[in-house]
């Protein structure tokens, strides 16, 4: 379709590019100006959805975020509550925290323990800072500017982990849930959810899991929202 892009490998100073596709190709999308010059209506479109929700950046991600604070509560609730933490001095995972929603609800659970966030873009860092400067102040909270698949941490440093909209659209799914399962202790449980909003669960998802090594999987439904629950496995 003209006017389609389509996200490309990173540059060498990490930013992804996007690749025009169609009979009538749009330039490169840009990383620091906005709106674009030069391209269809379609290409801007599509080049906005991707620096809102898959790598936020610039305007659409400060957009993205602030939408993300708006609606993102109830899910995020739903999927604290499914990990079922029981352990006020746990140490949480959560990969993708956008605006710090979830963060603050992690840590809302654990008083006396710890919660860990990872995301790449510096937009959500900001936000999420802002949302939780006093636990990051008390030392409770910790967020990390990293990737799914090259997580910053030893074997066993977390109880548990959460993730919400975001992991169909890391580069390499069963990469990064295997990382993650480098980094949980054994047992650990892990939320995996997706709202309406952001499409959904990719096809496969328990088997993806299966696949990466964990087990007791299972799918939930809260409304029109989709989770999955897994424990980490005996595979290394």
């Amino acid at each position: 379709m003209a006017g389609r892009c389509r996200p490309v490998k990173p540059t060498a100073a990490g930013r992804r590019r996007f690749r025009p596709a169609g009979d009538r190709p749009d330039p490169p999308c840009p990383a620091a100006t906005w709106p674009p010059s030069g391209f269809s209506q379609a290409g801007v479109a599509m080049c906005d959805m991707y620096r809102m929700f898959v790598h936020p950046d610039g305007r659409p991600g400060e957009a993205g975020a602030r939408l993300m604070a708006r609606t993102g509560q109830p899910m995020a609730r739903q999927a604290a509550a499914l990990l079922a933490i029981d352990d006020p001095a746990a140490r949480i995972l959560e990969i993708g925290f956008g605006p710090g929603i979830g963060i603050a609800t992690l840590a809302e659970a654990v008083p006396r323990g710890h919660v860990t966030g990872v995301d790449p873009s510096q937009v959500m860092h900001r936000h999420a800072e802002r949302r939780n400067a006093t636990a990051i102040r008390d030392g409770r909270v910790t967020l990390v500017e990293a990737h799914a698949e090259d997580l910053p941490f030893p074997v066993d440093s977390f109880d548990a982990a959460m993730m919400i909209d975001n992991l169909h659209f890391w580069p390499d799914p069963l990469a990064g849930l295997t990382e993650l399962r480098r980094v949980l202790r054994r047992a650990a449980r892990v939320v995996c959810a997706f709202t309406p909003p952001s499409g959904g669960p990719p096809r496969g998802i328990k088997d993806l899991f299966a696949r990466a090594g964990y087990a007791e999987i299972a799918t939930h439904r809260r409304g029109p929202g989709f989770l999955l629950s897994a424990v980490t496995g005996d595979a290394t």
